[in-house]
């Protein structure tokens, strides 16, 4: 058989195509990698207290997450209703409330992260300026203002569990029942952590969830999800490990449910406390059994539940 130079030319145009995408492909892949195993960001809201007529320096991105913060900088801020935010060189922000005036006042800014692919993203993150007219007496630090909540207008007797903070950041990043990139998975670690997702939908669980009496330390933060959030459907989950917010999440057992299972179990077992867990803007229903249920089985009892 007779190559013409014509057919050569289509031949080499059909081999450049496929080398391109079999090396696209793996770019790709590895930059998915990299974002799953090792999260450049998570902008943490802000909640900060000035007197009026002082000006506060604020710096958003102290309690945030970033592998590399020298590659992030605050780009803008959008203007508050009760005085300025400027942006400042050293990634901090001037808060200078307007005379004479008090109150809660919100602003967010915008931060660019530059990526081990040199792209840059853009995250955003808010902050919340409480303006008194009242002058502690002594000077301030944390330990006189109280422990810290839960996330701002968290109430009730779980108001100051503290989650995942300080710890790392896990990414779900699929709608398995299990298995890398799973919640299932996610929940299973050990240690201080605050879950987020980059996907949306419905988790088809073949069993319970469980949070158990050694993996606690935990935030799930279902308002991370995109679209329309997620739904813990088929089973519910069972709670044991202390120390866990639970945040914008749907539970929606219904008949697949094992009998006598809940949508959502706080529980105890075998001479163990289960402490300081709250759930909020959380749907739960359709549960096999009860829809929520807080109990100690052979444990030392439940406390500090909101």
């Amino acid at each position: 058989m007779k190559f013409h130079p014509k057919n050569l030319l289509q031949v080499t145009l059909v081999c450049f195509v496929l080398i391109l995408s079999f090396s696209c492909n793996k770019d790709s892949d590895l930059l998915a990698e990299y974002v799953v195993e090792n999260p450049q960001s998570f902008l943490v809201n802000d909640v900060v207290v000035t007197l009026a007529n002082n000006p506060i320096v604020i710096s958003p991105l102290s309690n945030d997450t970033f592998e590399e913060p020298e590659k992030v900088a605050i780009t803008e801020v959008t203007p508050p209703k009760m005085g300025t935010a400027v942006v400042n060189d050293d990634n901090t922000i001037t808060y200078t409330p307007d005379t004479d005036q008090t109150g809660s006042d919100e602003f967010d800014y915008s931060a660019s992260v530059t990526n081990p692919d040199n792209t840059v993203t853009t995250e955003t993150g808010s902050v919340t300026v409480t303006v008194t007219d009242k002058t502690p007496t002594e000077p301030t630090s944390p330990s006189e203002m109280g422990a810290l909540k839960a996330f701002p207008g968290a109430e009730g007797f779980g108001k100051n569990t503290t989650g995942g903070r300080g710890g790392i950041v896990v990414e779900v990043t699929n709608l398995n029942d299990s298995g890398s990139g799973s919640l299932r998975s996610a929940l299973d670690m050990k240690g201080k952590r605050t879950i987020v997702f980059k996907v949306a939908g419905n988790i088809n669980l073949n069993s319970y969830l469980s949070v158990g009496p050694d993996n606690g330390d935990l935030t799930i933060a279902g308002q991370t999800a995109p679209g329309g959030g997620i739904t813990i459907a088929n089973h519910g989950i069972r709670i044991q490990g202390s120390n866990t917010i639970v945040r914008y999440l749907r539970f929606r057992p219904g008949n697949s449910a094992d009998t006598g299972e809940d949508a959502v179990t706080i529980v105890a077992y075998s001479g163990r406390t289960t402490k300081n867990v709250i759930l909020d803007h959380c749907s739960i229903s359709w549960g096999k059994d009860e829809n929520f249920n807080i109990g100690a089985i052979g444990g030392n009892g439940v406390n500090n539940v909101t």
